[in-house]
């Protein structure tokens, strides 16, 4: 939705944020408002983080994010918390 919503342009920024961290070894990347990962899948895809630990307040969009990190064969690269457990 977000993609359709946006004409495309979500793919923009977050491209160029990614391009932020390129170069740098990052070791623990933390997706805020991860949605259904799509920021995190980027993330792995351009930078390879060692650890991608993606946050969000629905836990219906994080499931599919958690299929879609599992169908990329990256589920003990990427975990998922969701409201309530963010301690």
């Amino acid at each position: 939705l977000n993609r359709f919503l946006s004409l495309g342009i979500d793919q923009i920024w977050r491209k160029k944020a990614i391009a932020n961290f390129k170069g740098a070894p990052i070791h623990h990347l933390l997706d805020i408002a991860t949605g259904t990962a799509d920021m995190a899948l980027m993330a792995h895809k351009q930078i390879e983080p060692k650890q991608i630990t993606g946050m969000d307040i629905s836990e219906g969009m994080m499931q599919y994010g958690r299929i879609k990190i599992a169908q990329k064969g990256l589920a003990e690269k990427c975990r998922f918390k969701g409201h309530g457990k963010f301690g």
